[in-house]
């Protein structure tokens, strides 16, 4: 069980997550205690159960960003290692970047939610796109339209529009606004975000985590990585 030395640890993380080195504005979408109330959530959950780490996020040259698949890699790692039947799952199209940084976790690759297990204990995304409430597709922060590299999974989240909570724990956590699960700060997020009103998403959870933004870096002539500064 969680007690309050851990919400103190928990708050302490959080002045490290809670960091805009991109500018984004993304500063006042924080919410503390996230990190806390996901982690006491998390405890509560069927161990024996699947549980899944939803990533992916296909962007630039409609390659798939690292950050995401590597975080996921280190939650799973620690998930699998307290008992939790966790697997990452991501697209076909983020499948070859999310398995080289998932090693040795299981990978689930489906492009559709009803291609894997509905019986859930809980799922987190991490770093995924959300369908916009706008044009109903998948977009950048730029507002750039990536849905012919992003599958449907984010049906695995409520959907604002509808209400119809999960069975199962949801948890997100996002850099941007146009994640998986951010749908809960949508007014927030088209108030204080560049293209906010573009790329808002209408998939939401029940637990939300935003943090700083990851990085681009240029590693020799032609290779770039996303990476947390």
């Amino acid at each position: 069980e969680m007690n309050t030395n851990d919400k103190e640890f928990c708050r302490r993380i959080e002045k490290i997550i809670f960091i805009d080195p991109g500018k984004r504005g993304i500063e006042q979408c924080f919410i503390y205690d996230s990190l806390y109330r996901a982690a006491e959530g998390i405890l509560k959950c069927d161990k024996k159960k699947i549980s899944y780490l939803l990533t992916g996020f296909c962007c630039m040259h409609d390659a798939c960003e690292t950050d995401g698949p590597l975080g996921s890699s280190v939650l799973c790692s620690l998930l699998r290692a307290m008992g939790f039947n966790t697997s990452i799952l991501c697209d076909t199209f983020a499948e070859k970047v999310t398995k080289a940084a998932a090693f040795p976790n299981p990978v689930t690759v489906a492009n559709s939610i009803e291609e894997i297990d509905n019986d859930i204990s809980f799922a987190i995304s991490i770093e995924r796109p959300g369908r916009a409430e706008k044009t109903n597709d998948y977009r950048t922060m730029k507002a750039r339209d990536i849905s012919k590299v992003t599958a449907p999974l984010d049906f695995l989240f409520p959907n604002v529009k509808d209400k119809k909570i999960k069975p199962y724990l949801t948890i997100s956590v996002g850099d941007g606004g146009n994640e998986v699960g951010t749908g809960n700060i949508i007014d927030l997020i088209k108030k204080k975000i560049l293209k906010g009103d573009s790329i808002c998403t209408i998939s939401y959870r029940n637990i939300l985590i935003m943090t700083g933004e990851s990085k681009w870096k240029k590693i020799g002539n032609t290779t770039a990585i996303k990476i947390i500064e």
